[in-house]
């Protein structure tokens, strides 16, 4: 799928491409972050059993690199490693609503999660005001988290999933 087919799906489907008037982006970004915990450079974020992405973080690049189903996710068009500057585990509500399996994901209640950058890693809460407010992450003390410059992972994790980290 092209970025211009899927551009020209989402107007026809009329779909909303731009935020509302208002909008205020709550994400902070630097180009230096530490979180507060060292031994981040392995992760695992298991959304079920048969779904979990690995990430391994390079010292040199100060990127984590992506791994599912036992190998490195690729960018489809050119081939190349996908990695991340800042990962972010969040723990919500997650349920079946049909017969089909369809999923509830509740992501507007709030709850904890984990900001992994640098090899190191902070426990955080999130929450979200409404279906069309953004995220806010926060640290212990209630303090907006600032990211790395750079891109960044957002796992969402079932209430009883797992995240591991060394």
């Amino acid at each position: 799928l092209s970025s211009s087919k899927l551009i020209s799906y989402i107007y026809s489907a009329d779909i909303r491409a731009r935020h509302s008037a208002g909008y205020s982006a709550k994400m902070q970004f630097s180009d230096s972050v530490t979180p507060s915990v060292k031994g981040a450079e392995e992760i695992e974020i298991a959304f079920r059993s048969s779904k979990t992405t690995s990430f391994t973080y390079d010292e040199e690049s100060k990127l984590y690199s992506a791994r599912q189903f036992g190998s490195g996710i690729t960018d489809k068009l050119d081939g190349s490693a996908v990695s991340f500057r800042n990962v972010i585990a969040i723990f919500t509500r997650i349920a079946a609503y049909d017969d089909e399996g369809r999923l509830n994901i509740d992501l507007t209640t709030g709850g904890k999660g984990y900001f992994f950058c640098e090899g190191r890693y902070e426990p955080i809460s999130w929450s979200r005001a409404s279906d069309d407010a953004p995220f806010v992450f926060t640290d212990g003390d209630g303090n907006e988290i600032t990211f790395a410059r750079g891109t960044t992972y957002i796992g969402i994790v079932p209430s009883n999933g797992k995240v591991t980290f060394e």
